[in-house]
């Protein structure tokens, strides 16, 4: 769902010396100064408020950075949520049948904490949560800090560490860092010295286990009605609980709309459960963009949608292009560590989706002439006749040498794909080589037969004849 909230939490914990876990040994690198560009970067996550709070226990310093994205509650919670005797920062939503959707679950996850004392009370708490998370709480008149996520992963949280302690960020671009193990919280006792960091254990989900797929008669038949009764809770306690916009007043939704099942399936759930507009957001990094696939079933699905639910969604079509030098670094630091390039790909459709700038697809498409002749002529899949890509031989992945990417066996310029292409094409000045020229005035641009065979071997452009004008009118539309 596009209304997944990006808020973002940064913790730095300062300390003469930090005991840590077998399960978070990370080597020491330098971690980015409290007042640097970690926090922009944390705050382009949460656009509605941001806070910081500072406190200090004996030797140890605990900073802790906020930014919120409010979508559910009202009024929403401004983070980080400081009480005499707790201080608490939440990326994530509660979807518990005990919270009301209009309660702020920030709030109410504060008040279950507070009444924890010990770690294994607080772990019981998580263990509640039905829904993404990730959260920072300090229990300040124990001296102890909790750091977790859901057991599932869905929310960032990186550790780094660095001589002056360590730091725990839903993001921390190009420090050396590691994901936040799962399926455990994490709790550093302020109080001893050196620092004390212990875990300890979270449920499993139970849906993990083998125990939870019966296969009885009676459950098989019954399980096209049960998942279609599942599943629709869970869309309607995701969208029904949505506030409405802090600046427009509206109350809105966005589906990641492919026009495949799963996304149509979710699309119509969404639609009969959501107090506003639903946006289906369809990607295309296809050149030009109409011929793509996905921009043909999710024109094909939203036409069905439409003759079943009017005034209800609106596709937003969105022609990704390559992303420029600005936004391919705030993609990588958002990505960062992973840094393939199917990381990077599956990024920037999610970056394309979350900017939502494409042109309004007409709702009265499936009465027009054309649309009819092309569900009929059967080029709605694309007509694919380029030859079966051979298996790549494995090797060992080298770092691009001017961005974080990694390169591919044999590129001449021992470059990723986006900054070989841009070398052959002369784009020198752009600022991600600026580092090589300094060192290598005389920088040197070679053929790349790895790269430019990929293009070779991509084929005839598919045989489909659809453009944009058809189906949606004027310019862009945020």
């Amino acid at each position: 769902f596009g209304h997944a909230p990006m808020c973002g939490l940064t913790l730095w914990l300062k300390a003469c010396g930090i005991e840590l876990p077998p399960e978070l040994q990370v080597e020491l690198g330098i971690l980015p100064d409290a007042s640097a560009g970690l926090i922009d970067s944390v705050a382009r996550r949460g656009p509605d408020h941001v806070g910081v709070h500072e406190e200090e226990f004996g030797g140890a310093i605990v900073i802790l950075h906020s930014a919120v994205l409010a979508l559910r509650g009202e009024p929403f919670a401004r983070q980080p949520v400081v009480k005499p005797t707790a201080v608490l920062a939440f990326n994530g939503e509660v979807f518990g049948p005990e919270l009301d959707a209009c309660v702020s679950d920030t709030q109410w996850l504060m008040e279950h904490l507070q009444a924890c004392e010990t770690g294994e009370q607080i772990a019981a708490v998580a263990n509640t949560i039905q829904g993404p998370f990730a959260f920072v709480y300090i229990d300040r008149a124990r001296q102890r800090v909790t750091f977790c996520r859901d057991s599932l992963g869905r929310r960032s949280l990186l550790l780094g560490r660095d001589s002056s302690g360590l730091c725990v960020s839903s993001i921390l671009p190009h420090v050396n860092c590691c994901e936040l193990p799962v399926g455990q919280c994490f709790h550093a006792d302020l109080a001893t010295h050196p620092v004390s960091v212990t875990s300890t254990p979270l449920d499993t989900p139970p849906f993990l286990s083998p125990l939870f797929w019966p296969l009885s008669g009676s459950v098989v038949d019954d399980a096209p009605r049960g998942l279609l009764n599942v599943l629709s809770d869970a869309v309607r306690r995701r969208v029904m609980g949505v506030s409405p916009h802090l600046r427009t007043g509206e109350t809105k939704v966005g589906v990641l709309f492919s026009g495949g099942l799963d996304s149509t399936v979710l699309a119509a759930l969404a639609g009969k459960f959501a107090a506003g507009r639903v946006d289906l957001l369809t990607v295309s990094f296809e050149e030009p963009p109409a011929v793509s696939p996905d921009r043909y079933t999710a024109l094909s699905s939203y036409a069905e949608l439409v003759e079943v639910t009017q005034d209800v969604f609106r596709l937003l079509c969105i022609d990704g292009d390559i992303p420029d030098a600005d936004h391919e670094r705030r993609i990588l630091e958002i990505l960062w560590p992973k840094n393939s390039h199917m990381d990077f790909n599956i990024g920037a459709a999610l970056w394309g989706a979350a900017l939502g700038r494409g042109r309004v697809c007409r709702p009265n498409i499936a009465r027009e002439p054309w649309f009819s002749e092309f569900l009929e002529s059967g080029v709605h899949l694309i007509e694919d006749d380029r030859p079966a890509r051979q298996p790549r031989p494995t090797a060992s992945r080298l770092a691009c040498q001017f961005c974080k990417l990694v390169t591919k066996p044999g590129c001449a310029q021992e470059a990723c794909k986006l900054c070989c292409q841009a070398l052959v094409s002369g784009d020198h000045g752009h600022p991600r080589f600026r580092a090589a020229l300094e060192v290598n005035p005389a920088l040197a641009v070679h053929p790349c037969s790895v790269h430019s065979k990929n293009q070779e071997d991509s084929g005839p452009p598919a045989k489909l004849s659809l453009s944009p004008d058809q189906y949606a009118d004027g310019g862009l539309e945020t």
